[in-house]
């Protein structure tokens, strides 16, 4: 009733609505908005049901990133170099540049039937 929002959608950040506002506030913000009482206990939000949820997301987000750039033939150690940041309950960072850039080296050199030797000769004869 008097508590403040631990989380607010996209949509309601465009209403204004941000983490932190009065549930009043963001009602009177946002008519059609639906708060959720999260769990209490001892007399504080209990938020261990979302942080396990959390993790478990991330860690389908892992396996499943691993799965698909396996089976992209990107390289082990570029897997490696994937970063993952867990930035709030609801929020994660991927940097997968590396990644990016190694599928991006095998489709050119598909397109032109070159090696990536070839390139790197290439680069050093000029």
């Amino acid at each position: 009733k008097n508590g403040s929002l631990i989380a607010a959608l996209y949509e309601a950040h465009a209403a204004g609505i941000k983490r932190n506002t009065q549930g009043f506030e963001a009602v009177k913000k946002c008519p059609e908005l639906c708060l959720v009482q999260v769990p209490v206990q001892h007399g504080k939000e209990d938020l261990t049901i979302y942080r396990d949820a959390s993790q478990r997301v991330l860690n389908e987000l892992v396996s499943y990133i691993k799965r698909a750039t396996g089976s992209a033939s990107v390289s082990e150690e570029n897997i490696e170099k994937i970063r993952i940041k867990k930035a709030s309950i609801d929020k994660i960072y991927i940097d997968m540049i590396s990644t990016a850039l190694d599928m991006a080296k095998k489709i050119i050199f598909q397109r032109e039937e070159v090696t990536p030797n070839m390139v790197v000769r290439r680069r050093r004869i000029q």
